[in-house]
């Protein structure tokens, strides 16, 4: 019986021998278990691409370069650097004038958020002088911007005085008129009711003491 089986499903009269089992042609679990353990032992120790090592430092080393040495052209550019934002390190020192105290000479109104409002005889601290026409200083509190022509620098010893008469005074060769309200800055000792002064145009002249009065 089990021989007319294996003929009517072979087509002919194979051997037993010759037939193939299918259970040995199948790997032994023991050769499954070695080749996994060598796959998961080698995994880890394989080494990286060489190529994407030094890509890695050298996009590493250039993002140093940059940050740490910058180049010489950039450099003197943001030394340059006229912006009103700058970075403290790179902005150069203000430029200030021996004295930064500076009197008021006319009134001054101010149209923007950063600029003061001043008023004739207030002093001012100047803190910048970078720009010619329009300094930086602090008055009452408060920092902002304001035409440089506005005021007068205060030397040591002087003192600023307001006109209270209209009047016209001697300079030794030409008069010097003086409106009232105007702000002249005193220069020297009264001497018999009259002092040396000067105007916003360093014009010098004697002056009665009676027209003139603190601000």
């Amino acid at each position: 019986m089990k021989s007319v089986r294996r003929g009517g499903r072979g087509g002919g009269s194979e051997s037993k021998d010759n037939v193939a089992s299918p259970v040995s042609s199948l790997p032994s679990l023991a050769t499954l278990s070695n080749l996994t353990s060598a796959r998961v032992c080698a995994a880890p120790t394989a080494p990286s691409s060489p190529v994407h090592n030094r890509r890695l430092l050298t996009a590493r080393n250039m993002r140093m370069n940059s940050v740490e040495l910058p180049d010489e052209n950039e450099k003197s550019l943001s030394s340059a650097s006229t912006s009103p934002c700058p970075s403290p390190v790179s902005k150069k020192p203000h430029r200030l004038l021996p004295t930064n105290l500076y009197v008021v000479l006319y009134n001054f109104t101010s149209r923007h958020p950063d600029e003061l409002d001043l008023r004739a005889g207030y002093k001012v601290t100047v803190t910048d002088t970078s720009d010619p026409d329009w300094w930086q200083g602090k008055c009452l509190g408060r920092t902002g911007y304001f035409p440089s022509k506005y005021v007068t620098r205060l030397n040591g010893g002087e003192k600023p005085l307001q006109v209270t008469h209209n009047l016209q005074v001697n300079d030794g060769e030409n008069g010097i008129k003086l409106l009232r309200d105007q702000i002249v800055i005193q220069i020297g000792e009264e001497v018999d009711g009259m002092v040396m002064i000067r105007n916003g145009d360093n014009q010098q002249g004697v002056c009665p003491l009676k027209y003139l009065q603190e601000v």
